[in-house]
């Protein structure tokens, strides 16, 4: 069916009119839905290109919902439950300033695992790297870029992120939590926090899912930057 646009204030959410059709039959005809979660309304016009390529890569009517102005661990959590509300099969997280490439949505949907992400390099002030990594001797280390195929990973940015519905009914929520450092009064650092897509892999993993990343799925990742009269590059 065509899209069909809904208001929701600070929130839209675009369903195919076959998912209502078959809500009212009492079951689900959604194969994905594509989660993304924006700061404000702003994106490109290659991210919207991308997007309606992705639609057509699900292979099966798609739900599309979005949140903006929150803060993102907020956004995650209220998605998934909206994507949940759809009876989707998939959830697919799409950060609107990841661009996967063609064919990386169903090349994660062929691949059948409860969470897999395509890959892109995250963007750090200290450089940039694969948004993946590995936890050796208590520390992350990201992943090579040379790396192909499947690879497993204890944390991974959630911007190309495919998890089978089961998941996120068989662990409990927060799915999602961003989680700050503590210090002591002297400000010493006691416990140093994670991110919202650190916490949902670690999560993850302590009931028994392990999520992998398809290093042949790949992402650009845009953003602000400037370049001073050095030469020198800095993300904004």
């Amino acid at each position: 069916g065509h899209p069909r646009l809904v208001s929701q204030g600070w929130r839209w959410c675009v369903m195919p009119v076959v998912w209502e059709q078959s809500r009212a039959a009492g079951k689900s005809a959604v194969k994905c839905a594509i989660c993304v979660p924006t700061s404000d309304n702003s994106t490109t016009i290659q991210w919207a290109f991308r997007l309606a390529r992705l639609i057509s890569e699900a292979g099966g009517p798609v739900a599309l919902v979005a949140m903006k102005g929150t803060p993102i661990d907020v956004a995650r959590n209220t998605l998934v439950r909206m994507a949940l509300e759809s009876n989707a099969e998939w959830v697919f997280f799409l950060d609107a300033d990841t661009i996967p490439d063609d064919g990386v949505l169903a090349r994660l949907l062929s691949r059948g695992l409860p969470m897999v992400s395509g890959v892109y390099y995250a963007k750090k002030y200290e450089g940039c790297w694969p948004a993946a990594w590995v936890k050796e001797g208590g520390v992350y280390k990201p992943l090579s870029d040379e790396n192909k195929g499947l690879v497993m990973a204890d944390a991974v940015g959630c911007g190309c992120m495919l998890v089978h519905s089961s998941v996120f009914r068989k662990i409990p929520p927060p799915w999602f939590k961003w989680e700050t450092n503590t210090y002591s009064p002297d400000g010493k650092l006691m416990e140093k926090g994670c991110s919202e897509d650190f916490y949902m892999v670690a999560k993850a993993k302590e009931h028994g899912i392990q999520a992998l990343v398809d290093f042949d799925c790949r992402c650009d990742h845009i953003g602000a930057f400037k370049i001073d009269m050095t030469g020198k590059v800095r993300l904004l």
